[in-house]
């Protein structure tokens, strides 16, 4: 029961770090789309956001959001912070098994996920390269939340018992 429990959390904190980080950046987004517009204008195309806002939208909403999940947790455990070896593993299957079927001119696997702005590219970085980078942004704000709950148990010790941690 103890082993499907905790199962259960990592598909949580994996639902946190990629749909609900998703579904709140596209509502940032959205709702704050003409002062994003006025604060950089580069990142829109005809009044519409490029993909580069998403993703540091997102990346951010998701440390947050990993930050959050472990401060609020009951008893706060690791999972959060491994919740991206699955969208890792996604991405290297989805980027070793690419195939590009054009000319040798064309773009690379990595600029295929990560940089390219075509269509077909957009759709692989949606599925595989932004869940893994906002996978990492939730982990991240984890550990940094973790670090942080260190520092505050370590800070109630006289300095002459404190230990390192790294």
């Amino acid at each position: 029961m103890r082993i499907a429990k905790s199962i259960l959390l990592f598909f949580v904190h994996l639902a946190l770090a990629t749909v609900f980080a998703a579904n709140i950046a596209t509502i940032i987004v959205y709702t704050l789309g003409s002062v994003l517009l006025v604060l950089f204008p580069h990142f829109f195309h005809a009044r519409i956001p490029s993909a580069t806002v998403y993703f540091i939208v997102q990346m951010a909403v998701a440390a947050i959001a990993g930050y959050s999940a472990r401060l609020t947790s009951p008893k706060p455990g690791s999972i959060a912070l491994f919740v991206w070896i699955i969208p890792l593993l996604w991405f290297l299957f989805r980027f070793l098994g690419w195939n590009n079927e054009g000319s040798v001119l064309t773009e690379t696997r990595w600029q295929h996920f990560i940089l390219s702005g075509a269509t077909a590219a957009r759709k692989s970085q949606l599925t595989t390269t932004l869940p893994l980078l906002s996978s990492l942004a939730y982990s991240l704000g984890a550990l940094v939340q973790k670090k942080l709950e260190a520092s505050k148990v370590q800070g109630s010790v006289p300095w002459s018992r404190r230990k390192i941690v790294f």
